[in-house]
């Protein structure tokens, strides 16, 4: 059983071939045998009546034919406008790809402008921009000190008093 089941066999170019295992052995050829024909059908008379119904049956209506029409324009307008949409969306997707970018470029140009300021501007430069401008150190007795009630600042609507403490109202 094992060594019917090693055994294949094969018709190449006339020629029989035993494969049995790993060795080929040339055996007799498969003689060709010719397959008759099927008989052919011969055609049942057909009456001019029968004829004549079967070309009424094959011939489309105005209706169907309108209906058709009417489905396959429908159909190609469909079409249409599907493909006009998707080329809006496609045309809508590049234009937000192009602002992004745009925006990211922007973005990046302020941060290293501000950068920038931030590291031009010192204390020195403050002074003599100052001093360009003709303001002056001020005096000792321009100067009033005062006690804040709050921690960080004090909006002046009248004069602080002489004694220097502000009220919380």
């Amino acid at each position: 059983m094992i060594e019917r089941e090693k055994r294949r066999t094969a018709n190449i170019r006339g020629q029989l071939y035993v494969y049995d295992g790993n060795t080929i052995k040339q055996g007799q050829a498969i003689p060709e045998v010719d397959i008759p024909a099927a008989p052919k059908k011969q055609e049942k008379k057909v009456s001019r009546q029968t004829r004549k119904n079967q070309k009424r049956a094959m011939k489309l209506g105005f209706g169907y034919v309108s209906f058709l029409g009417a489905a396959a324009a429908i159909a190609l307008f469909v079409c249409f406008q599907y493909i006009g949409v998707r080329a809006d969306l496609s045309r809508q997707s590049r234009t937000i790809e192009k602002l992004r970018t745009d925006i990211s470029e922007i973005r990046e140009s302020n941060a290293s402008e501000y950068n920038f300021i931030t590291n031009s501007i010192t204390l020195e430069t403050i002074r003599k921009r100052a001093e360009e401008l003709g303001m002056v150190y001020a005096d000792p007795s321009q100067v009033v000190t005062y006690q804040s009630p709050g921690d960080d600042y004090i909006k002046k609507y009248e004069n602080i008093p002489e004694d220097g403490i502000v009220d919380e109202n």
